[in-house]
């Protein structure tokens, strides 16, 4: 699992996503201090992110990679792997800044575990993280 969670970072990290319509560095965020005062204490708003930050990962995972990409050998034959990671990136082209690292995480990171290893635990694994470590990160806000 590790491997694929790094390669999942990796692709993240890369270069390879041009900015979006709004500038989205969390870091720079989290330093000032209005998320700061509005997440002190605010256990509500933590729960509100929990459900943002866990729902759509796990429900996009168990739609792509557990009921989808085992029904796309039929039609894809041994390349299913890759029409399931190509599917799932235009299921986001609601952000296509995006796409790119949504193509090479999907296809790399997650469907292709996925199938390896006749199981879609990699693919929650590696699309979950980032939201663990956004977790941390705001429930340290709340604690404040």
């Amino acid at each position: 699992m590790l491997p694929f969670t790094v390669l999942a970072a990796a692709f993240e990290l890369a270069p390879i996503n041009p900015a979006g319509p709004l500038p989205r560095d969390l870091p720079k965020a989290i330093d000032t201090d209005r998320v700061e005062q509005f997440f002190s204490g605010n256990w509500g708003w933590f729960a509100v992110a929990v459900l943002v930050l866990f729902l759509p990962p796990v429900v996009e995972e168990l739609l792509f990679r557990g009921l989808l990409q085992p029904r796309m050998r039929a039609a894809f034959g041994k390349g299913d792997w890759v029409a399931s990671g190509t599917f799932f990136t235009l299921f986001h082209v609601h952000q296509p800044w995006s796409m790119p690292a949504t193509l090479l995480d999907g296809i790399f990171a997650a469907a292709y575990p996925t199938k390896r290893f006749q199981s879609i635990w990699i693919a929650l694994v590696t699309h979950t993280f980032p939201s663990f470590i956004m977790l941390g990160v705001i429930l340290s806000l709340v604690l404040k």
